[in-house]
């Protein structure tokens, strides 16, 4: 009771940090206002200027922006959306545009003719449609089904125009995942979650004007410098707004709405709804039909239909970051989905594993002949999500990467669009799951690590028969899982001397594992952070030739646009150096504890007289309910 009562606090105590960091005065984790932050000048949240004289929160839901000012169209956005074609689309600014006859987006450099030709056309799918206004002015208008996103058309626009064609994220199409697959891609960081309110950031044109007056002064200098015969040519804006005379009205940019913040509440509600029926069918009515429909309405609403996202398993990584990073804004459903479910496993057990989650849910309709592995193996198996989950928490404190997310087997499945690798990956855990029964959730899943621990100390737990054991076997092979503990009646199986001995291994073995572990991660710290974006990039910097593989080198031509200095790249490289050295320790030192705790499981026996599930290990379906015939006479002693 008080190590649960301990757990529960803890969560009480996560949870309030979380909801209190979701309300931080402007909605960026420091805990100040608007007006009186010192970095406000440079602030980038979306309408930042409306809250520097109030209060701000984080809103329910944050969305993926991308910033026109940082994007480079390096042509990712096409190639790493998850969506084909990508969600990222060119949208016109109108208000921008000078309606050129010769337009830098819509024709190739090298146009001779100015036709609709598609020879002539530099967007490569026919996106951009050219249609006479009057004399001398074209309106553009994008397809938005034929775009793919490859930022052609805004290269052009921005080195020959007004830069009117921008890139944006479309949020009635976008998926919005936990972790955005172009962002992690992005080599000039121009992506940024951003509350559901505030979804778009488009480049307006008084910030064009500015940009125009600050070139045209450089130039009349210069000109003034060489001669004065070049003020009539630079003396007005290339492109100015045009005045038209035949009554043209001019459309409006298309931003469509992100998902409404009230279906997020849903989705929580779903979840919490859920995981109340579910406990219900598995405490109280002991239906294993019931805890089966349950897992199948969760797979088609959290699966098919959210497609996955968010989950209680990826939030591991949005909890970490908040933690860590007091500027990431963590969206409240994330906090929900991550807590919910371990307050349900710490009063009634895995019930979330259960029915719940539906990646439990796929794979538990493939279950056909499962076969059992053995104490050993399983043992040995289950330390990979512990390794799994270490390094989870390590990437996403670091904000290197949400490894979680980007390996996640079944989401390109509830969305139909796996990559090949992944969808070989999902396929053999789907094959395999037929003879060996949810191996993601035992042997991978770093969520079942906390709610493996949690479970072992829940208040209420599925016990496999309502009253009294008779001893009859008949559940000892009806759990696919391995988690029914057998009978060991023997209180003394080994000799006074042989314990000791034990007991002293025991106490040796543990720390030196723990501090071997530690002495290990530390050692291969620079590997780990190989993967860091501002790692990659200083040693980019110092040795080109190390990285040449890399196509064009993106990320250095980034950085040397953003005028930032060299030495800044390495100082960052050095602290995330310095971070990863000490996770590394932290990391090593966890992964050596559960090693030695796991040999100490195998190496000591518990006195039980009864077949009891596995309160860490049992996932709670209720399978092992239908196999004993304690409950079944009950009811025919009822009935008669």
């Amino acid at each position: 009771m008080l190590v649960r009562g301990g757990i529960f606090a803890s969560f009480t105590l996560l949870g309030g940090i979380l909801i209190r960091r979701w309300r931080e005065p402007g909605g960026c984790g420091k805990n100040v206002a608007c007006d009186k932050c010192k970095e406000s000048d440079q602030c980038r949240l979306p309408d930042a200027n409306k809250h520097r004289s109030e209060k701000a929160r984080s809103p329910i839901t944050m969305v993926w922006q991308l910033d026109p000012a940082k994007c480079i169209q390096c042509g990712r956005c096409a190639t790493n959306c998850v969506l084909t074609p990508s969600a990222v689309k060119c949208v016109h600014v109108y208000a921008m545009c000078g309606y050129c006859d010769l337009c830098g987006g819509y024709f190739k450099p090298e146009t001779k003719t100015l036709n609709t030709a598609a020879e002539n056309q530099l967007c490569p799918t026919n996106a951009i449609k050219r249609k006479f206004v009057e004399d001398p002015f074209f309106e553009y208008t994008i397809d938005e089904p034929l775009c793919i996103g490859c930022g052609k058309c805004v290269k052009g626009c921005s080195s020959f125009g007004n830069g009117s064609l921008q890139l944006q994220v479309r949020h009635d199409i976008c998926e919005n995942c936990n972790q955005c697959a172009i962002a992690r891609n992005c080599p000039s960081d121009a992506f940024s979650r951003v509350p559901a309110t505030e979804p778009y950031l488009l480049r307006q044109i008084a910030e064009v004007k500015q940009t125009v007056n600050a070139k045209h002064l450089i130039f009349i200098f210069l000109m003034i410098a060489f001669s004065f015969q070049f003020l009539d040519v630079f003396g007005v804006q290339r492109f100015p707004r045009p005045e038209f005379e035949t009554g043209y009205v001019q459309p409006e940019t298309l931003q469509p709405s992100a998902r409404a913040e009230i279906l997020a509440v849903m989705d929580v509600a779903i979840l919490l709804v859920s995981l109340s029926v579910v406990t219900w069918l598995v405490l109280k009515k002991r239906s294993r039909f019931g805890v089966f429909l349950a897992s199948l309405f969760s797979l088609a609403y959290f699966g098919f239909y959210r497609q996955g996202c968010i989950c209680s398993i990826g939030a591991i990584q949005n909890i970490t970051l908040a933690i860590f990073d007091s500027s990431y804004i963590i969206p409240l459903t994330a906090i929900a989905f991550f807590l919910l479910p371990l307050v349900f496993t710490l009063f009634f057990g895995r019930t979330f594993c259960a029915a719940v989650c539906p990646f439990g849910a796929i794979q538990d309709l493939v279950s056909f002949r499962p076969q059992k592995l053995g104490t050993r193996l399983n043992a040995v198996l289950g330390l990979i999500p512990f390794i799994y989950l270490g390094l989870a928490i390590l990437y996403a404190a670091t904000g290197t990467d949400f490894i979680i997310c980007r390996y996640d087997p079944f989401v390109g499945i509830f969305r139909f669009n796996a990559s090949f690798g992944m969808f070989i990956f999902a396929g053999t855990l789907l094959i395999s799951g037929i003879f060996i029964a949810r191996p993601y959730c035992r042997f991978l899943c770093p969520y079942g690590v906390l709610l493996n621990w949690i479970s072992r100390f829940s208040w209420k737990h599925l016990t496999i028969t309502p009253s009294r054991c008779i001893q009859c076997r008949l559940c000892e092979d009806s759990c696919p899982y391995d988690a029914i503990n057998i009978p060991l009646t023997d209180k003394n199986p080994e000799k006074r001397s042989a314990t000791i001995r034990k007991l002293i291994l025991i106490c040796f073995l543990v720390p030196f594992f723990t501090v071997l572990g530690g002495w290990t991660g530390s050692q291969v710290h620079e590997t780990l952070a190989g993967v860091n974006g501002k790692v990659r990039l200083a040693k980019a910097l110092l040795d080109p030739g190390k990285i040449s593989d890399q196509p064009e080198n993106i990320e250095v031509t980034a950085f040397k646009s953003s005028g930032k200095p060299v030495s800044l790249v390495y100082s960052e490289a050095t602290l995330v150096l310095k971070q990863f050295y000490d996770g590394g320790w932290i990391l090593g030192c966890f992964l050596g504890l559960v090693f030695g705790i796991t040999l100490v499981s195998l190496m000591i026996s518990t006195f039980r007289t009864d077949y009891t599930p596995n309160k860490g290990s049992c996932f709670s379906c209720a399978r092992c309910v239908d196999f004993c015939p304690v409950q079944k006479n009950d009811e025919l002693l009822k009935t008669s």
